[in-house]
């Protein structure tokens, strides 16, 4: 059975992601989600002996767009405004790794967020039902990273 809820931890790709992270020993998984977003440019490119041939319009996938907001509420997180409730673990790990955390990371999770409240599998499959929940909890987000 899977997990799906309108928070940023409510879903089974960033369940796995924080298990990751967990693990870690520095702030890696962050910076390579919060990137992972930032650099998808939406076209994937269709190949025919070895020339670009076509290029189609694709949205960020579901599971990039949970891991980077999963990743932009950690670094919200460390930089004092966290979510209500934070994954089991957690605040334990950021309390190890804090210094780890560059505050140009605040840039990328800005950046990262916005892409995926507006053009993410995410944003769609919310849309296709009510998507009030999950604008609300991008929203706070969005505020949080906003007011570090």
């Amino acid at each position: 059975m899977s997990a799906w809820g309108a928070g940023s931890f409510e879903n089974d790709a960033a369940s796995d992601w924080i298990g990751d992270l967990l693990e870690s020993k520095d702030a890696s998984p962050v910076r390579a989600a919060l990137n992972r977003v930032k650099e998808h440019d939406g076209l994937k490119r269709k190949r025919f002996l070895g020339i670009c041939m076509q290029r189609q319009k694709q949205k960020l996938p579901a599971d990039t767009a949970g891991n980077g907001l999963a990743a932009a509420e950690i670094v919200a997180a460390r930089f004092g405004h966290p979510p209500p409730k934070l994954p089991n673990g957690v605040a334990e790990w950021l309390e190890q790794h804090s210094s780890l955390f560059e505050p140009e990371l605040v840039v990328i999770a800005r950046q990262a967020v916005n892409k995926i409240k507006t053009d993410s599998e995410l944003q769609q499959l919310w849309e296709e039902g009510d998507a009030r929940q999950w604008h609300n909890a991008v929203t706070d987000l969005e505020q949080r990273l906003t007011n570090l």
